[in-house]
């Protein structure tokens, strides 16, 4: 029987070596062998690169701190806004406090930048206020909730409410409940308000001055912002979905607010094993801060990143509350950081790639067109489930987007100015984008409703596109023209 084989086997060997293709077939084994050994020689050459970036001891405490930040702003900040649903806040309550916490992220971030530049080493000044940061959250566990709605008393004839005097918008005598416009009258708010204010710009100083570090790190040092920062992704993707079973489980919000503090705390510590003593203090940092910020490119740029700002602080203020309405639990929160975050690994690893192929231009066009994608998507949702596949395309619109404006800042910006400027685009993003973002979109849900909101949001994003695309054209468009009249003369 084996002999019957090997005979019938060889018969058809003998055949397939006769056939006319057979030269055909051996060139394209050949082409395939070479495609085959090209990318095992790339898959090899990226291995190195990424050996050869965590050996680098200079980065070492860089990929940890990047870890720890992510994880404690999963923790908390996704659901600052439906704890201060839980403690009987109103939307117009949320819409004030959006729009306190911009104005007073315009002095925070740029303020602690220029100390920073002025110091030159400024890691101890960054501890501090990473610890201050996190310090600052343990006092929501002290903040009472307050009665959205009080009791009629016929004999008395008036509205008991708790916690000092509320605004009634109006009165059901069929149901004896007062229904509340706002709180902005009881002592609970503004002692809520107080703490917010404090832990972002807290937040949004300690998080600037830690990626201006880095970046200056990496300027002298050497290395890849997107591999550093694909660390603090393994941070989101453990922590995010840890504190919705956190909340789901314990009912509250005390265990992600102690866990939150408990993190930056371990931030602290390991941003004091930094080495900064490189960097040299800042000299005429206003003058040189006001020379960038008149480049034509510069302010587009800065534009483009407040815009995606005011979209993602949307985003983040209204989201998980449109989700809520529609039924969706914490478990289920968590878990769409968790993919968004996954879907950005392999975006974070070849981040330089990208951003060399693409430029800085193209990316942030495509993250804003993205973002007016997933707001039009949120707008039709009916399940809550379904908006999963949304956050896949969340890493294009911040992920991508961070690392190439840091690149961006780095490649244009001197060391001596660099932190003032990271605290700049820090500002615009995290602080007034992301205040100004709430603040409309509580105006826009409290006059239209979420569904309405989110389409009018898709729309800006889309414009704000349009508008970027428009001014780097005519840039380019008068670079290239006074070029020409250059070589004429």
């Amino acid at each position: 029987m084996t002999a019957t084989i090997e005979t019938i086997s060889k018969k058809i060997d003998t055949q397939t070596t006769e056939l006319p293709t057979a030269n055909t077939t051996t060139e394209v084994g050949k082409n395939n062998g070479r495609l085959i050994k090209k990318v095992v020689e790339k898959l090899k050459r990226g291995l190195q690169f990424l050996w050869k970036d965590l050996t680098k001891k200079h980065l070492l405490w860089v990929k940890i701190i990047f870890f720890l930040q992510s994880a404690s702003l999963v923790t908390l900040y996704p659901y600052l806004t439906i704890h201060l649903k839980s403690l009987g806040y109103t939307i117009e309550d949320a819409s004030l406090v959006n729009s306190v916490i911009p104005v007073a992220d315009i002095f925070g971030p740029p303020l602690a930048g220029f100390l920073a530049d002025k110091l030159g080493n400024f890691r101890l000044f960054m501890a501090i206020l990473t610890l201050l940061n996190g310090a600052s959250s343990l006092l929501l566990l002290a903040i009472p909730p307050v009665f959205i709605s009080g009791q009629f008393n016929e004999t008395i004839g008036d509205s008991i409410v708790a916690n000092s005097s509320v605004i009634i918008e109006h009165f059901n005598e069929d149901l004896g409940v007062g229904i509340v416009a706002n709180n902005w009258l009881t002592e609970a708010f503004w002692s809520y308000l107080t703490v917010r204010v404090l832990l972002d710009v807290l937040r949004a100083s300690s998080l600037m001055l830690f990626e201006g570090a880095v970046v200056s790190i990496i300027k002298q040092h050497g290395g890849d912002y997107g591999l550093q920062k694909l660390f603090g992704t393994f941070g989101a993707v453990i922590f995010g979905p840890l504190s919705g079973v956190l909340i789901d489980f314990g009912h509250d919000y005390s265990g992600v607010i102690i866990l939150y503090f408990c993190l930056r705390a371990a931030t602290a510590l390991c941003i004091l094993k930094l080495d900064l003593n490189f960097k040299p203090k800042g000299k005429k940092v206003l003058r040189n801060l006001s020379y960038v910020l008149c480049q034509v490119e510069v302010l587009a740029f800065l534009f483009a990143f407040l815009m995606a700002g005011i979209l993602w602080g949307y985003l983040e203020n209204f989201l998980f509350w449109h989700l809520e309405d529609l039924g969706a639990t914490k478990f289920l929160m968590g878990i769409s950081l968790a993919i968004g975050t996954l879907a950005g690994v392999p975006l974070t690893m070849f981040s330089t790639l990208i951003i060399k192929n693409l430029g800085h231009h193209k990316i942030v066009i495509f993250a804003l067109v993205l973002y007016g994608i997933r707001l039009f998507g949120y707008a039709e949702l009916s399940q809550a489930e379904t908006f999963l596949a949304f956050e896949v395309a969340k890493p294009f619109c911040t992920t991508l987007l961070l690392i190439s404006v840091m690149t961006f800042v780095k490649d244009n910006i001197p060391l001596t100015t660099m932190a003032t400027v990271e605290a700049v685009f820090g500002s615009s993003y995290f602080g007034v984008g992301r205040g100004l973002g709430g603040l409309v979109g509580g105006f826009a849900i409290e006059a239209f409703g979420n569904v309405t909101s989110f389409r009018l949001f898709g729309a800006v994003s889309l414009a704000s596109a349009g508008i970027y695309t428009l001014v780097i054209a005519l840039q380019k468009l008068y670079k290239s023209r006074k070029y020409v009249v250059q070589d004429s003369v």
